[in-house]
Formats: C-alpha cells, structure tokens, sequence
C-alpha cells in the first residue's frame, strides 16, 4: 500500500502473516495470574495436574480456564464449542474449575530413542573422530 505525504509518495509495509499468527497465539494459548505471565508448552503431563491437587473447590478466573482449555484443544484436535457453564462457581464471580483432566500421563513429552539409533549414532561419531585423529597423524609426519 502506498500513502503520500509532503508531496512523496512512501510504501507501507503490511504486517505479516506469521507476526499476525503469533499474536494471536500469545493471546489465546497466555494468561496472567498476579503480575506473571503463563506461556503453557503441552497439556500433557506426567502426574496429577497441578489445579486438581488443589481439590474441588479451586477456582481459577475466566480467563486462565479458557486459556488452558484451548491448549488442550489444540493439542488433541477438539472441537472449539466447550462450554464451561458446568464449571463455573457458584459465587457471584467471574471464577471457573478447570474441567478434569482426561487424558492418559505420560512418561515424557518425546518418544523415547531406540537403543539401535543411539548404538548406530555412537559408531558414526567414533568413526568421524578416529578420522580427524589419522588427519592429524598424518598432517605430522
């Protein structure tokens, strides 16, 4: 796009895509509680959720239920019409549950390696080192 000023005409750059995407991620997927920022990497864990060693009665505002729960959708592809009618306090609050988490633990957020690959990749490392040692030999005499 172009605009004129002072009798010039200047090109105006338009925000990128990716910077546009990477806002809105920010947006949907942080939250803040107090004067710190969230950034949640994976749904997944390897033991009981931190909110639900909290019990029943813990209640978190709008916002970070919502934020979390979209972390969720994103990572098991779900449908984004959740409702959380069902979760909200009784009180005369903006404060929600977060709705039970209902996916397997894990041991770890990476399939592990396979000892093959780890053998195989030890032996192309040995072998590139036993390489640059005759290099050198070589180069001394």
């Amino acid at each position: 796009e172009k605009f004129h000023l002072s009798g010039q005409t200047h090109n105006v750059p338009r925000p990128s895509i990716m910077a546009s995407s990477a806002a809105t991620a920010l947006y949907k997927y942080t939250y803040t509680l107090g004067r710190s920022l969230y950034v949640p990497l994976t749904s997944r864990c390897n033991s009981v959720p931190l909110p639900q060693t909290r019990g029943p009665g813990f209640l978190l505002p709008r916002e970070v239920v919502e934020a979390l729960v979209r972390v969720r959708q994103a990572e098991q592809n779900l449908p984004l019409d959740f409702d959380l009618t069902p979760y909200r306090s009784g009180l005369d609050d903006d404060r929600f549950s977060l709705p039970p988490y209902d996916m397997p633990v894990v041991n770890g957020l990476y399939p592990p390696a396979s000892l093959a690959s780890f053998t195989e990749y030890n032996q192309k490392k040995r072998g590139e080192r036993e390489q640059d040692a005759n290099a050198l030999y070589e180069d001394d005499s």
